[in-house]
């Protein structure tokens, strides 16, 4: 089975990722979603999921807040320690405090704050449905039990394939996760991953 790039959202191309997709007349193909960027765009309660986890670590709320952009779980963690005089070892340091902080919060919020849960984008939503024939791998910047709730709590598990996904705690840099989700796809699906990229 091949695999070409193509584009799933109507967004600006500068702010959506490609996505992979076969061409295969014949056999099923793959798609590969970024849940962050084309999904479910919105970062609310990742933001504040990050503040709750902060002031649970440092005994203190961030003052200075970096740009959640499309950083990794892991890595906006250090950047937002940085930012409040940690040093970037010592941030490093702080993660297996950090994470499970990060996680907590995340669960405690979508409970008690589900409107902070972001909703998927209708165009994107309306083509991976028209895809739900073809299984549905994806990729984000979030640990694994945050975008597993996500998952959840949007409905979008129906389409999507945890097993053939890759997560921020996968690789703390977003770059390498198309790699991990194209293996784990491979691995399950049998696609070729030849000429494949992200």
């Amino acid at each position: 089975m091949s695999v070409t790039t193509a584009y799933v959202s109507d967004l600006p191309l500068e702010w959506t990722s490609p996505v992979l997709t076969s061409r295969s007349p014949v056999e099923p193909g793959v798609v590969l979603w970024d849940l962050d960027l084309v999904l479910l765009p919105s970062r609310r309660l990742d933001r504040e999921a990050h503040r709750v986890a902060f002031a649970r670590v440092t005994g203190k709320r961030p003052v200075h807040e970096p740009p959640m952009l499309d950083q990794t779980d892991p890595l906006y963690a250090v950047d937002l320690l940085c930012q409040n005089g940690f040093a970037r070892i010592g941030a490093r340091r702080t993660l297996p405090v950090y994470l499970p902080a990060l996680t907590t919060a995340y669960r405690a919020l979508a409970k008690r704050r589900p409107w902070l849960l972001p909703r998927p984008c209708p165009d994107a939503f309306a083509r991976l449905r028209r895809s739900a024939t073809v299984p549905g791998a994806f990729i984000t910047t979030k640990l694994r039990p945050n975008a597993l709730l996500t998952l959840s709590a949007t409905g979008l598990d129906q389409y999507l394939d945890p097993s053939a996904g890759a997560f921020g705690s996968d690789h703390v840099d977003r770059a390498k996760l198309a790699e991990i989700a194209l293996a784990r796809a491979e691995r399950n699906y049998g696609v070729e991953r030849s000429g494949a990229a992200l």
